[in-house]
């Protein structure tokens, strides 16, 4: 056997092996919490779509986020991409499920308000 097809049989095996092990790896996971939301709410709307990703960033972080936060959770749970997630994000307010509650770097801090709550999880926040 030539040194060549020796190469060449070494580089297959070390492809199959490769080859092996990504089959065997298991895909990107949701976090469960997230992907019970995503099921519970089936949200069939951009705007559904904005405040469960609100609402799970609130749960994780205690704390108001911002519309690139939101894209974040977004691309996590694997949403149709949104064009302008700031568009988006008006129209949420609009309806008064969001508040702008400060501004830092000329970035809008955002938080749900009651009726966002209510909305996305009306088991734990009826009044």
């Amino acid at each position: 056997m030539s040194d060549l097809e020796e190469r060449i049989r070494d580089l297959e095996a070390r492809v199959e092996s490769i080859e092996s092990h990504l089959e065997a790896a298991p895909g990107p996971q949701l976090n469960d919490e997230l992907e019970g939301l995503i099921r519970r709410v089936d949200p069939q709307t951009q705007k559904e779509m904005f405040l469960v990703c609100a609402y799970t960033f609130e749960q994780r972080h205690d704390s108001p986020f911002t519309t690139a936060d939101i894209r974040s959770i977004w691309e996590e749970a694997r949403f149709p991409s949104a064009s302008n997630l700031s568009d988006v994000s008006n129209r949420v307010e609009n309806d008064g499920f969001l508040n702008v509650v400060g501004e830092e770097n000329h970035v809008e801090q955002l938080q749900l308000t009651r009726d966002g709550l209510n909305r996305i999880r009306p088991d734990l926040h009826e009044d």
